[in-house]
């Protein structure tokens, strides 16, 4: 797993460009010749790995010919998806299980389901990150006693919750502070003991954090701790990950965390041979990617073995996709439901 820094959506053209065009053979006439993408935020991580995406795709894949980028959130793009409105997304497994299945979560109801949904690969993992004060002696998790934690959504504050149930701490109080800076002063004068931040990193909070005053990551404690929490329902769709050392200019060690992953998504109503261009010319572009975001350097099949492997995909691929791992050696488990 590589943490990496944000780069200017600015690049994408000039980029791109270096690579050239229409290495996919020539499309079938039942394709999709415009397509939509759900990217996200402006301005956020997921818009400009979208951007990117779409810009390869439509140099790249001989009989596509537009591939626009839209903003929105991750809950208007599920039912566009199923009403044929939007092509591609980015999203959580988690958020994509509960809009798939017809079990309740994440604000869908028990039996909402936007069957459309398969999964086209995946990307990057958002990282955990437990920042304290070098200060306050913290040592481990359970050194913060009474559980003084603030994060950013309220999304956020049951699986921190979990997270210190897990390492001892019975009654955590988890505090919902939705800004970066505001979290990051309440650390400064005590509000918090700990402050967490699920995001791609570094985070230009943190890192600004960290020039005024000396930080250090507080890492799991025990495998037992971490085990205990992926094994809840509520957090079943985390995964163990590791920060690189020198993701921040304080940070001198590996950091052992939790994250949660990003996934691809295209509509099941897309022609399969159409998937698999589509997913071909992403995982064997990376560099063209990359060099518009870094993050996109996880765009390997190492990474989607990864996430097979620890159980979060649950949802099924889209025939096109699986063809193009299978072919390059993923192995996708049963746990995987089939395609309907």
């Amino acid at each position: 797993m590589r943490i990496t820094k944000f780069a200017n959506v600015a690049l994408v053209a000039a980029s791109l460009a270096m690579f050239g065009a229409g290495t996919a053979s020539a499309a079938d006439a039942d394709w999709k010749k415009s397509l939509v993408f759900g990217g996200g935020s402006l301005g956020g991580v997921y818009y400009t790995v979208a951007g990117a995406i779409s810009d390869l795709v439509q140099q790249k894949v001989e009989g596509i010919d537009r591939v626009s980028t839209i903003t929105g959130s991750t809950t208007l793009f599920i039912p566009q998806i199923q009403e044929n409105k939007v092509d591609i997304m980015l999203g959580t497994p988690d958020s994509m299980y509960f809009g798939w299945s017809a079990e309740a979560g994440l604000g869908f109801d028990k039996d909402e389901r936007y069957d459309k949904l398969r999964v086209a690969g995946v990307a990057y993992i958002n990282i955990m990150d437990l920042v304290v004060l070098k200060e306050s002696g913290f040592g481990k998790i359970e050194d913060i006693a009474d559980g003084r934690v603030g994060v950013l959504s309220a999304t956020l504050k049951v699986p921190m919750e979990l997270y210190l149930k897990a390492h001892g701490i019975e009654d955590p109080q988890v505090t919902i502070i939705g800004d970066w800076n505001q979290m990051a002063q309440a650390l400064r004068d005590g509000s918090i003991a700990a402050m967490q931040g699920i995001s791609t990193h570094p985070t230009p909070a943190i890192t600004e954090l960290g020039n005024a005053v000396d930080l250090q990551l507080l890492s799991y404690s025990s495998d037992a701790a971490v085990k205990d929490f992926l094994s809840n329902p509520t957090t079943r769709f985390f995964q163990k990950a590791v920060q690189p050392a020198g993701t921040y200019d304080w940070q001198t060690e590996d950091y052992a965390t939790i994250g949660r992953g990003t996934t691809v998504i295209v509509s099941a109503d897309l022609p399969d041979d159409e998937v698999y261009a589509i997913v071909k010319t992403i995982y064997e572009n990376t560099d063209a990617l990359k060099k518009v975001h870094p993050s996109a350097a996880d765009f390997t099949t190492a990474m989607v073995q990864e996430y097979l492997d620890a159980g979060v995909i649950q949802i099924p691929f889209h025939p096109g996709a699986r063809r193009y791992f299978e072919e390059q050696g993923v192995k996708i488990p049963d746990s995987v439901p089939a395609a309907e």
